[in-house]
């Protein structure tokens, strides 16, 4: 009946360990973080039921031993996992520290090596033998069965005392899931102890025959806490997240993603090749950061994608995933900080820095071309007379007067901004200097029209114009045609005023 009740105990032990092994290989798809401490649990103690179940059966005195000290070895072997890898989760443990705790690995690794080569110390095991119905085992720890004993005590204190020192920091909702993670935890070394507390216990040796127990809700608690505590936070980012494998199939993507996906490609499960023609940009795997726009209820929606790899201990490069966010609110505000940096606050035509921003793509524009480019500056004749006379505010209004009458006579093209005081320049692409010539004489016919309207009453104004129009070359810069139609600008001054001048090459 024992015999019996042990092959129906193992057996379900093991279709439970290959059930958590199935589920692992589910969970991972999804790439939930922290599903290796899991593999390592069940395959130490896939082996070890798997090592006892071969003991039961064997009737060999010497390849029993092999396999009793192999178990042992195993035993050893679970009780380092389990203990530090709760140290790991639930303590604060630097890198530098966790080097050091790594290195415990060192003895169930010669632990291993003593069982392989157990036949010749009996260190381990020092003998064994079958039960009278040559179903169950006995067999006599070794020399080294009390060491082992102070070890496994040694990881249970570890893992006691950190638990301690966490739990004094951790939040309430918290405490009763890390004392639960850590009761389990302990479960193998406590069983290590029994097993050499109780060896004869019916031959069946239920020490290892009940590991499966601690795996089984360890690892439920890690694909339930770490599957919800990732969902959780992946649905509610605002962020769309999507999930691609090597072949380029859609593997997971938050809830954010389907809408993103059902709205934009008309499915909740894209390829990467789908994404690839939404932002318009092939290879997107490995991209640090791009952006994109869509179309949308006949509006634009701007957004920002960032990629990132997905690869784990048992498959590198295993895939790529994806964070996009829609930018349309933020795009709006830079444009709109941008719109005011470039403006002229007083007179509401372009300022200086946005001139020489664009007089640079100008310049490289007409040398790509081989076009003329023309540059005309302005100035008001005796304006500090104006100043002096009706006072600045009124001096603000013959400047804001000016820049209506000559944005009435410009082309939309035409690039008109404030340079300095009561200087203005005016960028004229793909215009020659008879091109240059009209568009001055525009403006200049525009001012002495009439006098300009203010507070203090009419106030005659005349302007000088001095301009030129070049054909650029690749090394050219824009201070080339402010050079030369800011002395055309003298020129015009020293002539009397009220005139143009014009660049003669």
């Amino acid at each position: 009946m024992y015999n019996t009740l042990t092959i129906m105990l193992a057996t379900v032990g093991l279709a439970i360990l290959v059930m958590l092994f199935c589920s692992y290989f589910k969970y991972t798809s999804q790439k939930v973080p922290g599903l290796n401490y899991c593999l390592i649990f069940i395959a130490i103690t896939f082996v070890s039921v798997l090592l006892l179940v071969t003991c039961y059966f064997v009737q060999d005195s010497d390849t029993l031993l092999r396999f009793t000290a192999l178990l042992v070895a195993t035993m050893t072997l679970s009780n380092t996992a389990f203990a530090l890898t709760m140290v790991f989760l639930i303590g604060k443990i630097s890198e530098k520290r966790r080097t050091y705790f790594r290195l415990l690995f060192i003895v169930p690794v010669l632990v291993l090596v003593l069982a392989i080569t157990n036949p010749f110390h009996h260190l381990i095991v020092e003998s064994v033998e079958k039960s009278a119905d040559s179903f169950g085992f006995f067999f006599v720890y070794g020399k080294l069965s009390a060491p082992l004993a102070i070890y496994s005590y040694i990881l249970v204190g570890v893992v006691i005392l950190n638990a301690f020192l966490t739990i004094r920091n951790a939040a309430k909702r918290n405490r009763r899931l890390i004392w639960i993670i850590v009761a389990i935890s302990i479960f193998p070394s406590l069983f290590s102890l029994l097993e050499m507390a109780t060896p004869y216990l019916a031959g069946i040796h239920p020490a290892y025959l009940l590991m499966f127990i601690p795996v089984l809700f360890i690892t439920n608690i890690f694909y339930q806490y770490l599957h919800s505590a990732r969902n959780k936070a992946i649905s509610h980012t605002g962020e769309i997240y999507v999930l691609f494998d090597r072949w380029g199939s859609c593997v997971d993507a938050n809830r954010a993603g389907r809408e993103f996906f059902q709205r934009f490609c008309n499915t909740q499960a894209p390829t990467l090749l789908s994404l690839e023609k939404l932002v318009g940009q092939n290879g997107l795997a490995g991209l640090e950061e791009a952006e994109f726009e869509l179309e949308s209820d006949d509006a634009f929606k701007y957004y920002r994608i960032s990629s990132f790899q997905i690869s784990d201990t048992i498959s590198r490069d295993c895939g790529d995933g994806f964070l996009i966010r829609e930018v349309t609110e933020f795009r709006e505000q830079m444009n709109k900080l941008s719109s005011l940096a470039a403006k002229d606050a007083l007179t509401g035509i372009k300022n200086r820095r946005y001139f020489d921003e664009y007089s640079k793509n100008s310049v490289l524009h007409s040398a790509r071309h081989n076009q003329p480019l023309t540059l005309l500056m302005l100035d008001i004749d005796h304006f500090k007379r104006v100043n002096d006379t009706y006072g600045h505010i009124i001096g603000d209004e013959v400047l804001i007067t000016l820049c209506r009458i000559c944005s009435q006579v410009l082309r939309k093209t035409d690039v008109f901004c404030r340079y300095g005081g009561e200087e203005f320049v005016i960028l004229v692409e793909g215009t020659n200097k008879q091109g240059g010539m009209e568009t001055a004489e525009r403006i200049l016919n525009a001012v002495n029209v009439q006098p300009f309207s203010t507070s203090a009453g009419d106030i005659p104004i005349t302007v000088s114009i001095g301009g030129c129009s070049l054909t650029a070359q690749r090394e050219d810069q824009i201070e080339r045609w402010l050079e030369c139609s800011d002395q055309m600008l003298y020129e015009a001054k020293r002539g009397g005023r009220n005139q143009i001048q014009y660049h003669k090459g």
